[in-house]
């Protein structure tokens, strides 16, 4: 007998003796009740069959030294599905594994409602004891989450028709990743994709849930837009499932061309019609949404209010289309000498106002001069050969010189006509408030 054979046995024997031990002993009970307890809370976590089967299986082969183990759960309401770790054997279980294999089938369940068995093999440490234990905790974890996954299918139907229903004038991500969530528990269905091209949603998004898309359905065609759906089944439909997918995706068409329409009278309610920045009414609304803001900030809000210096002898003298085009223009140069923050306003006639989140005086009085100095270039146009339109600024901030809405605005008016009275085409600021 060799050395090097000598003491591999004499390291076997040492192993032999240890895994004979007390100590290795408690050891072991330990791993498999750290691995009972594992399973144990897996099924309080877990929503759906396929997420807790992989995860069972990852934890068995965590803390036990299995050569293979499988799951399978083909339960009436709920997609099959199956798990495995390693390979398993060729042969059947039942049909002749060494004496020395440890191994447990177990199926549940099958009373007309579907077959639930789980299989695995212990490599060397534990007993059959272990194996059982293991398998029936899995096993009835799969049960609870199984009856959880097939109430939720029932429902996903409804709820998928509710969250559409419940969509508003701009569907958020949020809305539509719930959507797409209890799409993908319709019945027969693993996972489902949708890209969204349409200006309800600002654009574009593509949402997904379950596993990946393997078929693509036709796409709605939109007025302004499409939607594109993917899914994944989780056993070959009928065509009344294919019918359910199809009919849910054009409900969401419906609701996207609806959110489409709201969005765009609600925008006609907030806008001025000739210039396309926001109306008085919206305006108001927004200096108060922002005053409000910066009370809990403890920030500036700056005001300019803005009057178009002699603007009636510009109507007066090349007509009212030239007037409006000079008030389109102006408002463009408005809106490209701000901030994306800030909002522009017209508040009648040739008289606007800008609110600034955040702004100090400082910066307030750069803004304003600057639109001064571009007013009349910027106001140029074809229609009035030869008019300089200039512009006369008042300029209020908060907190010193109004603390809300009305006496803000008020300020900003009285600067303004400090403006006018000392000759116009001038940025005034105002006095701070007693």
């Amino acid at each position: 007998m060799s050395a090097l054979r000598a003491l591999a046995e004499r390291e076997a024997e040492r192993l032999a003796e240890f895994r004979g031990s007390d100590r290795a002993q408690l050891m072991i009970r330990l791993v498999h009740t750290e691995c009972l307890l594992e399973l144990a809370r897996l099924s309080a976590h877990v929503a759906d069959v396929s997420t807790y089967s992989e995860a069972a299986m990852s934890i068995v082969d965590q803390f036990l030294p299995i050569r293979w183990g499988q799951l399978t759960c083909d339960i009436s309401g709920v997609p099959p599905i199956s798990a495995q770790r390693g390979d398993a054997p060729a042969r059947e279980p039942a049909g002749g594994l060494p004496p020395e294999a440890l191994y447990s089938p177990l199926a549940l369940g099958d009373q007309g409602s579907g077959v639930l068995a789980c299989l695995f093999e212990l490599a060397e440490v534990g007993s059959q004891e272990v194996v059982d234990a293991v398998s029936e905790q899995v096993a009835s974890g799969l049960l609870i989450v199984s009856e959880s996954e097939r109430i939720r299918r029932q429902a996903a139907l409804g709820d998928a028709a509710r969250l559409i229903h419940e969509l508003g004038d701009e569907p958020t991500g949020p809305d539509l990743r719930d959507l797409v969530e209890a799409m993908s528990y319709l019945p027969k269905l693993s996972g489902v994709s949708l890209r969204i091209t349409h200006p309800a949603v600002g654009g574009h998004v593509t949402l997904s849930s379950g596993q990946e898309a393997q078929e693509e359905l036709p796409q709605f065609e939109l007025a302004d837009g499409k939607i594109e759906a993917g899914v994944a089944w989780a056993v070959p439909p009928q065509p009344e499932d294919e019918k359910t997918v199809t009919d849910m995706i054009g409900l969401l068409a419906a609701a996207m061309t609806r959110a489409a329409e709201r969005q765009r009278l609600l925008a006609e309610a907030q806008t001025d019609s000739l210039t396309g920045v926001a109306n008085r009414r919206h305006g108001i609304a927004i200096l108060n949404r922002v005053l409000k803001l910066a009370e809990m900030s403890d920030d500036y809000v700056c005001l300019l209010y803005l009057d178009l210096d002699n603007f009636k002898q510009a109507n007066d003298t090349f007509g009212h289309s030239a007037g409006d085009d000079v008030l389109r223009r102006f408002s463009a140069l408005l809106q490209g000498s701000v901030r994306k923050a800030d909002t522009v306003i017209r508040m009648g006639g040739e008289e606007f106002m800008i609110v600034c989140p955040g702004m100090s005086e400082r910066d307030g009085l750069r803004v304003g001069e600057a639109i001064v100095s571009a007013s009349v270039a910027g106001c140029a146009s074809p229609l009035a050969p030869g008019w300089e339109q200039k512009t006369s600024i008042g300029l209020a901030v908060y907190p010193y010189a109004g603390r809300d809405a009305d006496a803000l605005m008020k300020a900003a008016d009285v600067a303004l006509y400090r403006s006018k009275r000392s000759g116009g085409n001038a940025v005034s600021t105002a006095a701070a408030a007693c």
